[in-house]
């Protein structure tokens, strides 16, 4: 029951709500708005994708126990993350885990490439050029081709490091396709393929890396939030021409001094993603305390519980049923 109350108010007390009252009217038009405000439905979007997807895990999971099966748990909260790899051991766990044992390590993972890296290599660069419909497209991977080529022919550790980084890419360039064909998810994938590349060269050569206190993990976790965050403009945008209104409108046109009245006006929203993320980020003894303190209430208590949770479920649904997000793919 726990794990069924919790995904229920994750879904539709927090994340059909922002949904519903900020995010999507942003995302529908961003030029109608501010800088501001298309910045905060960026991060008010990260929220909501969490707790509208673990949600609805959540619920699974709570269901398959009353059925007496024991699903693995799929979130192990990802915003926590200090790194893009971190983050994606973090988030959407089974999916993360099948890419990495069906497609990274049988293209030959950290080991090299193999046959299989140079196929589905040629598959999906043939797909982004007939996508792109340009010829230009085609000339431009093929010099890049020859360059690396060139180089890696000369430089054997460049060749090494080159092929398994390959692999790591065509893994998340596959997870974006497998959202949907189109520039949108390409671009997703790929930019989180190279965040992963990026962060393994930086913790090569980073001073930082050792260092484990509170203000480096507090940098750590939010470079890597707000890089995730910025990432997710492409997977939410309507359009190409959306992605680039979002970041044009965040860069050009902040509005800063219209800041105070946004918060104003959209106070509630606000407040239920502060409460959102203060959640997310308490630390785990805390989250296992208050299950525990559930699982260990008296049944007529549970039932109290129960019944107000489900009737502040109801109060906060929205007159049209919003779709599990995951549900498209």
């Amino acid at each position: 029951m726990f794990w069924i109350l919790k995904g229920l108010i994750k879904k539709v007390i927090i994340g059909d709500y922002i949904a519903v009252n900020f995010i999507d009217r942003i995302f529908d038009n961003p030029m109608m708005f501010t800088g501001f405000e298309n910045l905060m439905a960026l991060y008010g979007y990260s929220l909501q994708v969490y707790a509208d997807f673990s949600g609805y895990t959540d619920i699974a999971i709570g269901i398959a126990l009353l059925m007496g099966f024991t699903l693995p748990k799929n979130f192990n909260s990802p915003y926590k993350a200090k790194n893009v790899g971190e983050f994606w051991k973090r988030w959407h766990i089974s999916l993360s885990g099948w890419l990495k044992d069906y497609l990274y390590i049988p293209l030959g993972g950290n080991r090299g490439g193999s046959i299989g890296t140079w196929i589905a290599l040629f598959f999906i660069v043939s797909f982004i050029v007939l996508l792109s419909g340009k010829v230009i497209v085609l000339y431009g991977f093929i010099w890049a081709a020859l360059l690396l080529t060139f180089v890696a022919i000369w430089v054997k550790p460049f060749r090494a490091w080159l092929t398994t980084n390959i692999n790591l890419l065509i893994t998340m360039l596959l997870g974006g396709l497998w959202h949907g064909a189109s520039w949108q998810f390409v671009i997703w994938g790929g930019l989180n393929g190279l965040g992963l590349v990026v962060y393994k060269l930086w913790r090569k050569i980073s001073p930082y890396e050792k260092y484990d206190n509170a203000i480096a993990l507090v940098v750590k976790v939010f470079i890597t939030f707000n890089f995730i965050t910025f990432t997710r403009i492409w997977f939410r945008a309507e359009n190409m021409e959306s992605t680039w209104q979002i970041i044009s409108k965040i860069g050009t046109d902040f509005n800063a001094a219209l800041i105070p009245e946004i918060l104003s006006s959209y106070s509630n929203v606000f407040t239920m993603m502060l409460i959102g993320y203060v959640i997310h980020w308490l630390p785990v003894k805390v989250k296992d305390w208050y299950k525990e303190t559930f699982i260990k209430l008296p049944l007529a208590v549970k039932i109290l519980i129960t019944t107000i949770t489900i009737f502040g479920v109801y109060q906060a649904m929205s007159s049209e049923l919003q779709a599990f997000i995951y549900f498209q793919f």
